[in-house]
């Protein structure tokens, strides 16, 4: 099951997938109000990632970085995941980031 699928099936109907961090930027940029929840699989070596993180957790919004390895990661806002990961490990983030789903 993929992340999307995930979220789908605990009642996260609007999920986003962006191919980048650039149109990431740009979606979180666009809206209104945060997101509930970025789920990020970029390099986390990569300047505008680290960037894009920042403003995210600025602005409340709890993330999970795929394949990330980060030594800004603040407890409670952002969580990083390997791969390969299953629902169990969806569950902990989740919880980790206090996030209730349907």
């Amino acid at each position: 099951m993929d992340i999307d699928e995930y979220l789908r099936g605990h009642g996260w109907s609007a999920t986003m997938i962006v191919d980048g961090v650039s149109q990431a930027v740009r979606a979180f940029e666009r809206l209104a109000r945060p997101f509930d929840l970025v789920v990020l699989a970029a390099p986390h070596t990569d300047p505008a990632a680290l960037s894009f993180i920042r403003s995210c957790t600025e602005e409340g919004c709890p993330v999970i970085v795929v394949n990330g390895a980060l030594a800004t990661a603040q407890p409670g806002q952002i969580v990083l995941m390997t791969r390969p990961f299953i629902d169990s490990d969806l569950d902990e983030a989740m919880s980790t980031l206090g996030l209730v789903y349907a």
